[in-house]
């Protein structure tokens, strides 16, 4: 007999300390993202792969408008390693992939891990910085957690 997968709600820390998991509208997107890992870009003289043009760390790759991310998020976003990239306002998307992607799936913007996967994905402008609190949120839970976890052991 198999185990049953563990839900989705919560995954675990330690051997005694969860935390919750809510991961943001992510489908089946995750697995169709392999074109966008090797889309060329260009900004500011340079032309490559979006990590080695911008950077490596998480990426908030907006179609069209730059993210409209207070200041206090942006300088979080900014101090985790963290890029904004608006594809065609910053960075010009040399292939077309980034935009045919962003219309494929009917998302504004997508925020992508430093492992290339999607963290998630936002409908509209207006949900971007949503998406980005959302990562701050969970991080800060994780932290608290490990710190629990610390004083507790």
């Amino acid at each position: 007999m198999r185990t049953p997968p563990q839900p989705l709600l919560q995954r675990p820390l330690t051997d005694s300390t969860w935390v919750p998991w809510n991961p943001p509208r992510m489908s089946v997107l995750a697995r169709k993202t392999e074109g966008l890992r090797k889309s060329i870009v260009r900004a500011e003289g340079a032309e490559g792969r979006l990590d080695d043009v911008i950077g490596p760390g998480w990426h908030l790759v907006t179609n069209g408008q730059p993210p409209e991310l207070d200041s206090e998020l942006a300088a979080w976003f900014g101090s985790i390693g963290g890029h904004t990239v608006a594809i065609g306002a910053t960075v010009e998307d040399v292939e077309g992939r980034y935009g045919r992607w962003f219309a494929d799936h009917g998302v504004a913007g997508v925020l992508e891990r430093p492992d290339f996967a999607i963290y998630g994905t936002a409908a509209t402008h207006h949900e971007i910085a949503e998406l980005v609190r959302g990562l701050r949120n969970q991080l800060d839970a994780l932290a608290e957690a490990a710190k629990t976890a610390d004083r507790a052991s």
